[in-house]
C-alpha cells in the first residue's frame, strides 16, 4: 500500500492530466487521487483511459472558482501517513515522492518543501532563500520559509488535521498562504536541496485571464492572513519577515502586472486607495518592517501609501526598485537595513548562495 496520496485538482479536462497522473505514478510509493471540480468524474476518467485504474477519483462541487475547495476534499480523503497536492498542469519526476518520504523520515518532518523548477527548460525556483549550510529541519525565521506560498512538496496527514488546516475557499488567488504560513511556523520544516522535484508546467492552457483582478479579490489574502489569531504568536522578527514578504511580493508586485492605462481606466477607479489601504493593515501588523527597506522601496511604499502621488510617479519608482544594483535599491533607508535579515545585502546574498 502506498505511503503517501498525491492530490491532483483538476476542472478543466483540457489541461494535461493524463501526464500528470502518470508522473505520481512513476514513484511508487504514491497514489494518485483526482479530484474533479465541478465536473462529473466520468469525465476525467475517459480523459484518463488506462490509467483511471490506477487512480482514486472524486468529485467536488462548489461552483467556485479557486483551487481550495477540491484540495481540501482531497486532503481530507487521504487516508496515507502523508499527502501532497499537484497542479494538473505540473508533473512530478521520477521518484520524487520517495525522496520527499525519506527526508521527512529522517528528520520528522510534518512538511518537505519540494525543489521547485518551472517549464521544459527547468528552470530553478530559488525560493525559499534559506542559509546555504542547512543540513537539519529549517527554521521559519533564519531560512525565511514564508517565501514559498505554494505548500509544494510532502505533508504529514495527522499534522494537517492537528491543525485544523484548510485552504481558504472563498479566494481564487493565494487560498493556500494561511496555509503554508501555519503548518510553516508550527510544524517541523525539511527543505529538499537535491534529488528529483516538482516541475511546474507551462504549456497547458492560460491558469488565468490576461485582464488583472481587481485589487481587493487578487490581494484578499492579505487580509485574510492578518485576520488569523495564531499570527499574533508570531515572535516580531517572524511578523516582520512575513510583512516585508507581503510587501514586496504582493503588494509592490501587483504595480509590474498593471500598466497605467489600468490604473487610469474609469472601471478601476478607487483602486489606488485600495492599495493603500492593504499597505497599512501590513505596516499596522509590523511597523518596525520598513527599518529592511532600501531607498527605493522606501520611495516606493510612501507613493503607494499617499494616492495623491501621480499614477506615472509610482510606477517609475516601481521600475526604479527593479534596477537591484543600483545604488538606491542596494543602499538602506535606515541604518539597521545594513544587517538585517530582509535587508537588501543580506536577503540578495542569501538568494545568490541558494543557487
Amino acid at each position: 500500500m502506498a505511503d503517501s496520496t498525491v492530490v491532483i485538482a483538476c476542472h478543466d479536462p483540457a489541461r494535461p492530466l493524463k501526464r500528470a497522473v502518470a508522473s505520481v505514478l512513476r514513484s511508487k510509493a504514491a497514489l494518485p487521487l483526482v479530484v474533479a471540480h465541478n465536473l462529473n468524474s466520468a469525465v476525467l476518467r475517459k480523459e484518463l483511459g488506462k490509467l483511471a485504474k490506477h487512480c482514486r477519483i472524486i468529485e467536488c462541487r462548489d461552483g467556485i472558482h479557486s483551487p481550495a475547495g477540491p484540495f481540501n476534499a482531497g486532503l481530507a480523503a487521504a487516508e496515507t501517513e502523508f499527502v501532497a497536492i499537484q497542479g494538473s498542469d505540473d508533473v512530478l519526476e521520477a521518484g520524487a515522492v520517495e525522496a520527499w518520504e525519506r527526508l521527512a523520515t529522517r528528520f520528522s518532518a510534518d512538511m518537505v518543501l519540494t525543489r521547485l523548477h518551472r517549464g521544459s527548460k527547468r528552470r530553478p525556483i530559488h525560493a525559499p532563500p534559506v542559509r546555504p549550510w542547512l543540513c537539519g529541519p529549517a527554521d521559519f525565521v533564519r531560512d525565511r520559509l514564508y517565501y514559498r506560498s505554494a505548500p509544494l512538496g510532502l505533508m504529514r496527514t495527522k499534522t494537517l488535521r492537528d491543525l485544523g488546516l484548510k485552504m481558504t475557499a472563498r479566494l481564487a488567488v493565494g487560498e493556500d498562504i494561511a496555509f503554508s504560513m501555519r503548518l510553516y511556523s508550527e510544524g517541523r520544516v525539511a527543505v529538499q536541496r537535491r534529488g528529483p522535484g516538482y516541475l511546474i508546467g507551462e504549456d497547458g492552457p492560460a491558469r488565468v485571464t490576461m485582464d488583472p483582478r481587481p485589487l481587493e479579490n487578487e490581494l484578499a489574502h492579505i487580509p485574510d492572513l492578518l485576520s488569523r489569531p495564531w499570527i499574533h504568536q508570531w515572535s516580531p522578527v517572524a511578523s516582520q519577515g512575513v510583512a516585508i514578504k507581503t510587501l514586496r511580493i504582493h503588494i509592490f508586485g501587483c504595480l509590474d502586472t498593471r500598466p497605467q492605462s489600468w490604473w487610469d481606466d474609469s472601471a478601476h477607479e478607487g483602486q489606488r486607495e485600495k492599495l493603500a489601504g492593504l499597505a497599512r493593515e501590513v505596516l499596522d501588523f509590523a511597523p518596525d518592517c520598513v527599518r529592511a527597506f532600501s531607498r527605493a522601496d522606501t520611495a516606493l511604499l510612501g507613493a503607494i501609501l499617499d494616492p495623491t502621488v501621480p499614477t506615472a510617479r509610482m510606477l517609475e519608482l516601481a521600475q526604479a526598485r527593479r534596477h537591484f544594483l543600483s545604488p538606491a535599491a542596494l543602499l538602506p533607508a535606515h541604518l539597521g537595513g545594513l544587517t538585517h535579515r530582509e535587508g537588501t545585502l543580506r536577503f540578495s546574498t542569501a538568494s545568490f548562495l541558494v543557487r
